[in-house]
């Protein structure tokens, strides 16, 4: 269960991110987050063991803003929900696309505090937060308003998460439209994906003079 929000550690957290975390250009995307550098420190931030996602440009979430920007009307009009959704990079784009309203699903609730500021970065009204564990994550696509885009980056790291990420994929209602981003990790359930265009972004750790790789946006085979 979720513990209740705590006021002065929210204040506390949101303070920390304005000063120690600011905005930054994600390249091609237009979009400004509040993300982590070598002297961020957020070790003071997140609990130990914790891994602060939503402080990172993952190439999954990039793919995704960048498809957004160039087809636009894949989400215009339309409700959003974007799962795992960390620095809510893909509801921002979605967002700045014209999508009706956007919910960022994270398991962190750290991430709503950081969805929320990166919308202030960029003057877009906030994504609607939902923070559940990933085993959880299926009632959120279950739930998925009628003519949703459901967006998902980066959600199939390991064989866990891919057993998850499928489950709630398939529970989407079959009226929506469902794309994922990824670079092309090996938990990919490949057979369920439809390519359907690349785009250059960088994985965490990747050296600034490292070629550009490829981040792929796939449409989700029922």
């Amino acid at each position: 269960m979720t513990p209740p929000p705590d006021p002065a550690q929210d204040a506390r957290a949101e303070a920390f991110l304005r000063a120690h975390l600011p905005p930054a250009e994600v390249a091609g995307t237009g979009l400004r987050l509040h993300l982590a550098g070598p002297r961020s420190g957020l070790a003071r931030l997140v609990p130990a063991g914790g891994t602060p996602y939503w402080a990172h440009a993952w190439p999954g979430g990039v793919a995704l803003a960048l498809h957004l920007g160039a087809h636009p009307g894949t989400v215009r009009g339309r409700p959003v929900l974007d799962l795992g959704a960390g620095s809510g990079i893909a509801a921002l784009a979605a967002l700045r696309a014209g999508a009706s309203r956007a919910t960022a699903v994270d398991s962190d609730p750290l991430a709503a505090m950081a969805a929320r500021l990166n919308a202030e970065a960029n003057g877009l009204p906030p994504p609607r937060a939902l923070t559940l564990p990933p085993d959880r994550l299926a009632e959120s696509t279950a739930a998925a308003p009628p003519g949703a885009t459901i967006l998902a980056g980066d959600i199939f790291y390991d064989a866990e998460a891919a057993r998850q990420a499928t489950a709630a994929l398939d529970a989407a209602p079959p009226d929506a439209t469902i794309l994922v981003g990824d670079i092309g990790r090996r938990f990919l359930p490949l057979d369920r994906l439809e390519p359907l265009a690349a785009y250059p972004a960088r994985d965490l750790g990747d050296p600034p003079s490292a070629p550009a790789r490829e981040g792929w946006v796939f449409r989700w085979r029922r």
